[in-house]
């Protein structure tokens, strides 16, 4: 009796939960799904020799229990190719490759949420110097009974996401207070929700820098700030949405998840230069460019009259809410849905030594089973081709599903396959 051994090495380009290469098929079996190109059957050679037991070597690469977890935290896709352990083979005849596939798809659904505040610390927030530089205005938002708009506001929108978040939500929230430039002294970086909790107060939220050194700092006006003396680093008194936007984009830049940034500021623009309003929204263009999927909104503090609405709603559109229902802006930011998959998405392609590629679709699932986050497939025996002892082949083979967000999982997968 004549024996052959089979051998596959697979060296695999693949993101994987944990693959398993159990066995792989070999098979002169009837009735594989046949590629479009080769249909013709194989029959024996005529020499009236009976089929021989063919061993298949295995080669296992994980274990049983790893095979079985639905580990999803780091990958996206398993795939593992299936061949019998004993094939019949007549001597001299070309046998036909025909694999089995199972694969886990994975979801890449992240639940973190990154909530950006950028926070008004310009002139107009206290009590400043009007046009006239006569006259002391009071502000949009000062420092009142210890608490001002801003806190309260920024309050109402982090118990908001608290409250609508599921357990496995990570609410991350960040602080960039500004004026002329960045006040860096003040900004609190990226942090858990009870940890922004504990660092947010009026000491750090209902600030503004003074615009006239006639103007007290200190216990006669302790929210007030003096940009040259109270800081690390000098900080002018305008209002420069445009450094606002700059430093977020800085501070979001490669964060996965969900992505929020909310100005909490009256309106009044007054940056150097020509047209602030006009560079501040080109800016915000810019900063939805490089965060792609950012959601923006504003709450408008105090009533700095019609102008300064229209500059609020012509960076947010209709998200621009007063501190009082601040809250509406972030309803539904930390609530995700319930994950699924898309019903008859999976897309099989095999290509053998560089010829067109074979499309398979749902017709050669055998089975298929959802289990929330990860789904699992097998696939009926599909043939890939013939194979003559002695010979080497290379089997490309890629997969892809979709999730019902349109998310497309995919995996290329190259197979090296030699009889000796």
């Amino acid at each position: 009796m004549i024996r052959y051994g089979l051998m596959l090495l697979i060296c695999s380009y693949i993101t994987s939960c944990s693959n398993v290469l159990r066995v792989a098929r070999f098979s002169n079996q009837e009735d594989p799904i046949t590629s479009p190109i080769d249909s013709e059957e194989n029959s024996d050679d005529g020499t009236g020799e009976q089929p021989q037991d063919l061993p298949f070597g295995v080669e296992q690469f994980f274990d049983a229990q790893s095979r079985s977890a639905f580990d999803c935290d780091q990958d996206d896709l398993d795939f593992q190719i299936n061949m019998q352990d004993q094939e019949q083979y007549a001597p001299g005849q070309e046998a036909r490759l025909v694999v089995d596939m199972e694969g886990r798809f994975c979801s890449e659904v992240d639940h973190t949420v990154y909530v950006l505040f950028l926070v008004d610390f310009s002139e107009s927030m206290g009590i400043h110097l009007g046009e006239d530089h006569c006259d002391l205005k009071p502000g949009y938002d000062p420092l009142h009974h210890g608490s001002c708009h801003r806190l309260k506001a920024i309050d109402r929108m982090v118990r908001k996401l608290e409250e609508q978040a599921e357990a496995d939500v990570d609410i991350r929230i960040a602080m960039i207070p500004f004026a002329d430039s960045v006040v860096s002294d003040f900004v609190i970086d990226f942090v858990g929700i009870q940890g922004f909790k504990q660092a947010i107060k009026a000491s750090n939220t209902c600030r503004y820098l003074i615009n006239s050194p006639l103007i007290p700092t200190g216990r006669e006006n302790p929210g007030g700030l003096s940009g040259e003396a109270d800081l690390s680093e000098p900080v002018g008194f305008a209002s420069n949405y445009s450094a606002a936007f700059m430093a977020g984009q800085n501070l979001l830049l490669d964060k996965g998840g969900r992505k929020a940034a909310i100005l909490l500021s009256d309106g009044l623009v007054n940056a150097p230069g020509e047209e602030p309003f006009l560079a501040s929204l080109e800016e915000l263009d810019l900063f939805k460019q490089v965060i792609p999927g950012l959601e923006f909104a504003s709450v408008r503090l105090g009533n700095a009259g019609a102008q300064a609405l229209e500059v609020l709603s012509e960076l947010s559109g209709d998200r621009v809410r007063t501190a009082k229902y601040a809250e509406e802006l972030v309803e539904g930011l930390a609530a995700f849905p319930a994950f699924a998959w898309q019903p008859d998405s999976l897309k099989i392609q095999v290509s053998l030594d560089g010829q067109e590629p074979l499309a398979f679709d749902q017709s050669v699932i055998n089975k298929a089973e959802d289990h929330g986050e990860a789904w699992l497939f097998s696939t009926k025996p599909i043939k890939l081709g013939t194979i003559e002892p002695g010979e080497e082949l290379v089997a490309t083979v890629s997969t892809e599903v979709q999730d019902m967000a349109g998310e497309v999982y995919s995996n290329k997968t190259n197979l090296f396959i030699s009889w000796d």
